[in-house]
């Protein structure tokens, strides 16, 4: 459902709570994902007579897509030979110290967003095996045999640290035949890249990698110019590194393979995201999951919760 809504803050001029995230909550629990555009930037895309070079026309086309189960774009040839990427994410409470819950979700080879599932726990409850068994099955192999696919690679990418809740990741793969890749995906306080022209040094733009293979370890700019102006105010390049644990992908293929994975989110036309979409759309599911979009354990099927 595409629908208008008054700018934020008015319905509070009525005295009336904000309607949108329980209208956005009922129809998403119905099986109705929804696009919703403030009525300013309608009057300003009607008013300019926006076409397809405007940004905030071509972001809501492309979500429109994808909310309805498509993918805007797709990966012409990615590197490597992995069949699908399932991204891992595992949320703390810092308040509590304790595991929070969990998220994975799995992107295709080409970039189709394939399905999502988040759960969450209990007090006290630990990020275990059973979490990635549940994940592997009802996202990996129990969809992708409805779609009549073949999973023989499968690459799982962990938000954070990779050596965190490694053995319950790896406990939890155990019983799949499909060769698997599992690597760490980390933002926080990475290094930018920088060549030396002999004279100083000149930071290098988006598309540019880094790999340390003796480490297994790699720097990517994901984000930054020309995407970007020399005015932004949160600077450039943002960064993240990939780093290998174990699996049959070499470190330099896995690291083309994270980037152009980052350039296939639905809007990629106007800005692609700092992380490879399989972490960044497990991080909106479990999102979903926190705000009653959908109950937890339910697996979301496309990218309607994008």
């Amino acid at each position: 459902m595409l629908a208008v809504v008054p700018n934020k803050g008015v319905a509070e001029d009525f005295g009336i709570d904000d309607p949108y995230k329980e209208l956005k909550r009922t129809l998403l629990r119905k099986g109705i994902p929804t696009q919703m555009m403030q009525k300013s930037t309608v009057d300003e895309i009607v008013g300019q007579k926006a076409g397809i070079g405007n940004d905030k026309f071509l972001n809501a086309l492309s979500a429109v897509v994808a909310k309805v189960g498509g993918t805007p774009w797709q990966i012409d040839s990615l590197p490597g030979k992995t069949d699908a990427f399932m991204g891992l994410d595992v949320t703390y409470d810092e308040s509590s110290e304790q595991h929070a819950g969990a998220s994975a979700s799995v992107v295709l080879a080409d970039g189709t967003t394939f399905a999502a599932e988040s759960t969450t726990q209990q007090g006290g409850e630990k990020f275990s095996a059973r979490h990635v068994e549940q994940f592997v099955r009802d996202l990996v192999f129990d969809f992708a045999g409805e779609q009549g696919r073949d999973i023989d690679r499968l690459c799982i990418m962990r938000d954070g640290k990779i050596s965190e809740d490694i053995d319950a990741v790896r406990e939890g793969l155990s019983g799949i035949e499909a060769e698997i890749d599992i690597v760490g995906i980390r933002k926080s306080g990475q290094p930018r890249i920088a060549e030396f022209d002999g004279t100083r040094f000149r930071i290098a733009e988006k598309g540019v990698g880094f790999v340390d293979a003796d480490r297994s370890q790699s720097i990517i700019h994901a984000f930054g110019k020309p995407e970007i102006h020399d005015d932004n105010p949160v600077g450039t390049p943002r960064t993240f590194r990939l780093t290998k644990d174990s699996g049959p992908t070499d470190v330099e293929t896995l690291t083309r393979q994270a980037y152009w994975l980052s350039e296939i989110h639905f809007g990629s036309p106007v800005r692609s995201p700092r992380l490879p979409v399989p972490i960044e759309y497990a991080d909106m599911a479990a999102e979903y999951v926190r705000e009653e979009y959908v109950s937890p354990g339910t697996v979301i099927e496309g990218p309607a919760y994008i």
